[in-house]
């Protein structure tokens, strides 16, 4: 995986303002084998936060709604890494992580807090918004 994702991401200029949605896009499509139909359906409220330790190593789990012939698929899927520091070049959690705080304004230690806040609970993940 490393051989194909790192050299990816590393040609994302720094200067780019979509590099972390890219980068996410990239390693999470990646590590769970989604195709782009099941990632367009991604909402915020699809993303929680199931485990952090002291050092910031997570897993977080995504329920992908949607696949190819299925519109309600429901189907939860878990990604390991770190939120403060990548643990490799393509560290999904890291990447998403620094994704929402720069798009969303939000952290993934507050994606369990998503249900109070409705409005960005719907929020679609990588479609573009307006």
């Amino acid at each position: 995986m490393a051989c194909i994702l790192d050299p990816t991401i590393q040609q994302i200029s720094d200067n780019d303002d979509k590099k972390y949605r890219d980068a996410s896009l990239f390693c999470i499509s990646f590590c769970t084998g989604a195709r782009a139909i099941t990632c367009s359906e991604v909402r915020l409220g699809d993303i929680r936060l199931c485990h952090i330790d002291t050092q910031g190593n997570s897993q977080v789990c995504i329920t992908y709604n949607r696949t190819k012939g299925r519109s309600d698929w429901n189907h939860p899927v878990t990604l390991e890494g770190n939120i403060h520091v990548p643990s490799s070049g393509h560290d999904p959690v890291y990447y998403l992580n620094m994704y929402l705080q720069d798009d969303f304004g939000i952290s993934i230690t507050e994606m369990n807090k998503l249900d109070q806040v409705r409005s960005k609970k719907n929020c679609s993940l990588y479609l573009q918004r307006s």
